[in-house]
Formats: C-alpha cells, sequence, structure tokens
C-alpha cells in the first residue's frame, strides 16, 4: 500500500464521475492521503515490459499504459477525463449523472482482450471528491502498475480516492437539508453493505434485465433489512445518492415505521434524478416518480406476503 492512497473495497456496479471542466485542484486539497505524482517513464516501460513477458496484447497493455497517464490528473476532473478519453478509455454506458446538492457524476471504462476496467468519480462544484475504480486484468500487469492499484484477488486489481474536505462540505449540506445522521453500530460486512447504498448502489429497483437479475443495492438492502434497525435506514434517506435515499425511505415503509417527517426529508430532493432499473426498462426517475412506485410494489408485496402459502392452507380457511 502506497503512502499517498488510501484504499479501500469497493463493492457494487461503477456509476459515478467528473464534469468536464477544468477545476483548481488545491480547492478542497489533496487526497486525504497524500499528492499524487506523476508516473514516470520507468512505469510505463514496466507495464510494457510485464506485458510483452506475459504475453499480454498490445491493447491490454494499452488500457494499464493510458492509466497510469491518466491518474496523476485524478485533482483535475477535467483534465483526468480528457486524459482517458485521448488515451483510448470511453465514457461507461449512462455514465452522466446529477445526484444534486452540487454533486457530479461519470464513468469511465476500457476493455480489452482479457484486461477490463471501471473508473468512477465523483465531484462537488467541479472539485474532485472521490475516485473508485477497479481492473480485471493479467496478474503480471498489475504487479507492474502497485503504484496505482491495490491487489484484491487473482486477477482483481482496485483503487479508492478521496478529497476529505470536500466529501465534509458535501455531507454538511445534506445534513442542512435532510437532517443529521444518527450513530450506527455495525458489523464490518453490514458496515460495507450500508456504505455502498449510502454513496452509490447504482440503481435503485428490483429487477434488472430480460433475466430478472438482482441489483447489488437490492441486495444489501434485503440484507441489512433482516436488522429491522430505523437508523440504519434513516441515516440511507439522508445520505448523498437518490436511489440509496429511496432504499432508506423504503426500508422504513417496509418496517412501517415511515412517518410524516421522513416523507417530509423525501420530499426535500424529490425531484432528483435516479437511475431506475425495472426490467427490461432502465431510465432515469425523479425521486418522487420512484418513490410512487416503490410504494405501489411494497404494497403488492405485502399482500402477497398474505396469501395461503398451500393449498391445504387455502382449503382449511
Amino acid at each position: 500500500m502506497r503512502a499517498y492512497v488510501r484504499w479501500i473495497l469497493i463493492a457494487g456496479s461503477v456509476a459515478l464521475l467528473a464534469p468536464d471542466c477544468q477545476s483548481d485542484p488545491s480547492a478542497f486539497g489533496a487526497p486525504d492521503s497524500g499528492a499524487w505524482t506523476a508516473p514516470s517513464r520507468t512505469d510505463e516501460a514496466a507495464v510494457r515490459d510485464a506485458g510483452v513477458a506475459a504475453g499480454s496484447s498490445e491493447r491490454d497493455v494499452e488500457i494499464m499504459v493510458a492509466l497510469l497517464r491518466a491518474l496523476p490528473w485524478a485533482g483535475q476532473p477535467g483534465r483526468f477525463r480528457d486524459v482517458l478519453l485521448a488515451e483510448g478509455w470511453g465514457d461507461a454506458a449512462g455514465s452522466e449523472g446529477a445526484p444534486g446538492f452540487g454533486q457530479e457524476q461519470r464513468a469511465f471504462a476500457a476493455f480489452g482482450d482479457s484486461a477490463q476496467c471501471a473508473l468512477t468519480m465523483t465531484t462537488l462544484d467541479g472539485h474532485p471528491m472521490t475516485l473508485v475504480g477497479w481492473c480485471t486484468v493479467d496478474a503480471a500487469l498489475g504487479e507492474a502498475a502497485l503504484d496505482a492499484f491495490e491487489r484484491t484477488g487473482d486477477e482483481r486489481w482496485q483503487i479508492a480516492m478521496q478529497w476529505h474536505d470536500a466529501l465534509a462540505e458535501r455531507d454538511a449540506r445534506l445534513a442542512a437539508v435532510l437532517g443529521e445522521l444518527a450513530p450506527l453500530s455495525l458489523s464490518e460486512s453490514m458496515r460495507a453493505r450500508y456504505e455502498m447504498l449510502r454513496t452509490d448502489p447504482g440503481v435503485y429497483g428490483f429487477a434488472c434485465g430480460v433475466g430478472g437479475r438482482t441489483p447489488d443495492g437490492r441486495e444489501a438492502f434485503d440484507d441489512l433489512l433482516w436488522l429491522e434497525d430505523e437508523t440504519v435506514f434513516r441515516n440511507l434517506l439522508r445520505g448523498p445518492h437518490p436511489a440509496g435515499r429511496l432504499y432508506g425511505a423504503e426500508g422504513l415503509l417496509r418496517l412501517h415505521a415511515f412517518d410524516a417527517e421522513d416523507q417530509r426529508t423525501l420530499d426535500a430532493a424529490s425531484d432528483a434524478p435516479v437511475p431506475i432499473c425495472d426490467g427490461c426498462f432502465p431510465g432515469t426517475w425523479t425521486v418522487a416518480e420512484a418513490w410512487a412506485w416503490a410504494r405501489s410494489r411494497v404494497a403488492f408485496d405485502e399482500q402477497v406476503a398474505r396469501w395461503p402459502t398451500d393449498l391445504n392452507e387455502l382449503l382449511t380457511r
């Protein structure tokens, strides 16, 4: 682990990032663990040498080289984006978003013959706030780029940067409008689920695509629901991501704890856009529209739960 990066495990789908503007990297300071320095030519040479030794494709090598060239610009989101795109990366589908309260988000992706990478960046008023990402890449290439990434699996590498001053300003804005967070005592695994839902659950929904895949946020939500802790979901209702706020409101509704004050909290940012996963029809709705849909779904689920569980029970009624 390098001194200038604070690594954290990132779970869930990638869906964030930066606006197309230049920004002053000093406005909110350097990343919490220090300043980035530009990779040397030796770093690029090491990646290329590792690729040759491992028999990696030229495209896979160029993906990693492009990443090394872009990372020093993480403090200037506009320049960071320009370098990635110029080096052959692309905007991820549905990458741009504005979760509100001055936040912007953008996602980037690159696909080689075996390498796959995705990065997400959030900004506050055009200044960097978080940068997270992952790469699935040959171990030799990953080892050669260890100054940039931390290994979390045989061929999986992850990165995370935070600008704490920007995050603190964002949280202060949220608290002023939505209310303060209450203290929580959660296990490490539940804390990871909670933080994913709070900061970026990706989409709000119940099933995605033709196969009805359960969204990562829904899986985390279902696990947290077992705790039956209203405070968990009331905190989510006051979080920075509109999909996370919807999961918080739904949790309170399923616990029969959603009250008038919770409704006022949800209404405070009811026009925020939220990515929705509704079967084969993904899209972007407002929080108010998504909440009407969620309430009808919860009511239906509760009705189904009261149905007879088998024919014998039905015949004995």
